[in-house]
């Protein structure tokens, strides 16, 4: 009896833990409301990933018209290709939260509105985990 009890607690202070790893990751992302065609704006993102220390990734689609340069990388390879912005880690930094940020240049000609959205997906116990970042 003893036995089963102590394996209960057990699970249940893993169970625990995990929901509380998960439920402290965040991302905020600011960028301006409005950027007109052929002007540049500046896109923060705060990873708060508590003590994740995995591989993850953030990444964001982009519309055409549009193109990413790296202003601080938060020690994540960079990369912008086929209009996705992509910053990955083989593995998270100690810090529990992580600030990048991006130019994104519009395309003098462009015209309309776009959304930024992103994900933040990470590995936490062996599985790949995922946190929307909306704007």
């Amino acid at each position: 009896m003893f036995y089963k009890l102590l394996l209960l607690i057990n699970f249940l202070s893993v169970l625990s833990v995990n929901l509380l790893v998960d439920g402290n990751v965040k991302v905020d992302m600011s960028a301006p409301g409005q950027v007109g065609a052929g002007e540049e704006m500046t896109v923060q993102v705060t990873l708060n990933k508590s003590d994740l220390r995995s591989f993850a990734r953030f990444q964001q689609q982009l519309p055409g018209g549009l193109e990413a340069e790296v202003v601080d990388d938060g020690n994540a390879q960079f990369r912008f290709e086929d209009q996705t912005v992509k910053f990955i880690w083989l593995r998270l930094p100690a810090e529990e939260e992580i600030t990048i940020s991006y130019k994104v240049k519009v395309h003098k000609r462009l015209k309309g509105t776009f959304e930024l959205d992103g994900t933040f997906s990470y590995i936490d116990n062996n599985k790949r985990e995922s946190v929307e970042a909306p704007l």
